[in-house]
């Protein structure tokens, strides 16, 4: 919610990470500064799933990530942190070599 300011840097650093068939979901809480048109052109032109919501809080606003996520591994990441080069390979290669793995938590630095 209007951090506008970190959003390059948290969103590049996911999108560099992405392999195929990963999708990268963002929802606007109901930002009123220049999130929603940064996040708009994100949308474009990285193929980014954008939800706009009214403002309900950061436990609403994950929630609403989560119910629209695809995949099997879902990965949490708040619009003010990034994810360090390599983060996604290494979370990749822990679920493909541990299945019975069912959720992963990392130091954050």
């Amino acid at each position: 919610y209007n951090y506008a300011r970190y959003l390059p840097e948290a969103l590049d650093s996911a999108i560099r990470q992405l392999r195929d068939g990963d999708e990268l979901i963002v929802v606007d809480d109901g930002s009123t500064d220049e999130s929603p048109t940064l996040l708009r052109r994100y949308a474009r032109e990285h193929g980014i799933k954008l939800i706009e919501q009214a403002n309900c809080g950061q436990m609403g606003t994950v929630r609403r990530g989560i119910e629209a996520a695809r995949g099997d591994i879902l990965v949490l990441l708040d619009s003010d942190d990034y994810f360090l080069d390599g983060y996604l390979d290494r979370l990749r290669e822990i679920y493909t070599h541990n299945p019975d793995v069912n959720f992963v938590f990392a130091n954050a630095r």
